[in-house]
């Protein structure tokens, strides 16, 4: 798996109960996570990762669609699977 199991547990309800409701959160086959604006037509960001190397989030949008709670969120998954698959 791409990504931590709790961590990814931990954000999705996070979201679920705090994240904006015209973003929705996806976990797709490739071990991508994806944010969708509320209509799921455009993915406006995305958590990957290339091969063994670190996560990172990569924004599809012009400008950031997350508050700043939402990127704290976002880069705390980021930093746990990090420290998790990078030792």
């Amino acid at each position: 798996m791409a990504f931590d199991g709790q961590a990814l547990n931990c954000i999705f309800d996070w979201w679920f109960y705090h994240g904006n409701p015209k973003t929705s959160i996806w976990l797709d086959y490739d071990g991508e996570l994806f944010f969708y604006d509320s209509d799921r037509t455009e993915r406006v960001a995305r958590v990957m990762r290339l091969g063994d190397g670190p996560c990172f989030l990569d924004y599809d949008a012009k400008n950031s669609p997350f508050t700043a709670v939402e990127h704290c969120q976002i880069a705390k998954f980021v930093r746990i699977n990090n420290a998790k698959f990078n030792n």
